[in-house]
């Protein structure tokens, strides 16, 4: 199975092909116009510039624009291009009393009324997409602010209070070890989540098998298993990848157990991560990539970490039960 996505150009780019339309259109137009030469040049000019504008202006910001963007503004192209039917009908027929053409006087009204309406619906959709990131940076930032004093204080605590029994007892010196090593792990669970990981992508061609071993080697997994049932390419950030199997293997090991058993493998949607745990009871599966999940083991934000990079791609994640009992994250890519 080959993953290697759906690029948001099949959704032709509405500002290129308005232009092409309107480029077309005006030279057809111009060439069966019954009236002097100097007159179909002059009533050609606005729609010929019109559509070259928009044909440079969408070849260069072509790769900004995802396919909800493009959808928007095909949508406020044919608004615009119904409102000003009917005023360029009007200014037509009007236009006949002169020595003009009817035909161009109306496919300019057409071109300024599709052009306004597309340059709307470009920004309608630009507004749209920056409220979008505003309320994922609020978002972020109260979950920044819920780990730094909650989670954050714990683990410290847990330090200052060993420190001042200390006493050259190993047991509580590596009770400091484990503390200080659970904040270094929150502290860089923030700094993914906070982060912008959309803006941050450097999507390539890479190896889901490649990418899933690179993964376990960063994660203490004490005596759990790795099983790679999966021989895929799929376009993705490799770094952002590996940082989301990282998360699903630390979760496992935390909730599975240390001989937990995971599988990694390629499934109709996408691939999958799995293991033999205990699983995660169906009430709970709705709400695991929410801050308020958690058992109370771990920090609770690798679930939400591997949602968001999830989200930075265009993927979505599910979880439901593995064959083996246990929990079956699903990546539909």
């Amino acid at each position: 199975m080959d993953l290697q996505g759906v690029d948001r150009s099949v959704v032709v780019n509405p500002l290129v092909g308005l232009g092409v339309v309107i480029l077309a259109g005006t030279g057809l137009a111009f060439a069966v116009a019954s009236v002097p030469v100097r007159a179909a040049v002059v009533q050609s000019t606005l729609p010929a510039v019109v559509g070259l504008a928009l044909v440079a202006y969408g070849i260069r910001i072509d790769a900004d624009l995802s396919g909800s963007a493009r959808r928007t503004i095909i949508v406020w192209i044919g608004i615009g291009l119904v409102a000003f039917f009917l005023v360029g009908f009007w200014f037509g027929t009007v236009s006949r009393l002169f020595e003009t053409s009817f035909m161009l006087a109306v496919f300019g009204s057409l071109a300024a009324g599709s052009a306004l309406g597309c340059t709307i619906g470009l920004y309608a959709a630009r507004l749209h997409r920056a409220n979008e990131r505003l309320a994922e940076k609020n978002e972020r930032l109260s979950d920044f602010a819920a780990i730094v004093s909650h989670d954050l204080r714990n683990p410290l605590s847990v330090a200052s209070g060993q420190l001042e029994l200390l006493d050259a007892d190993e047991e509580r010196v590596a009770a400091i070890g484990r503390s200080l090593e659970r904040i270094e792990t929150i502290i860089e669970q923030v700094l993914t989540l906070t982060r912008d990981v959309e803006d941050g992508t450097d999507d390539q061609p890479v190896s889901l098998a490649a990418i899933a071993r690179r993964a376990w080697e960063t994660v203490d997994t004490g005596d759990a298993t790795l099983s790679v049932a999966a021989d895929t390419s799929l376009v993705a950030d490799p770094d952002l990848l590996v940082e989301l199997l990282e998360n699903l293997f630390r979760n496992a090991v935390e909730h599975g157990g240390p001989d937990v058993t995971i599988t990694v493998g390629e499934c109709e949607a996408g691939f999958y991560v799995a293991d033999d745990g205990p699983g995660i009871p169906p009430e709970d599966r709705e709400d695991a990539f929410t801050r308020e999940f958690s058992t109370g083991s771990g920090t609770g934000m690798g679930l939400v970490i591997v949602s968001r990079i999830a989200e930075a791609h265009g993927w979505e994640v599910s979880v439901g039960e593995s064959d083996d009992g246990g929990a079956r994250f699903v990546v539909s890519v």
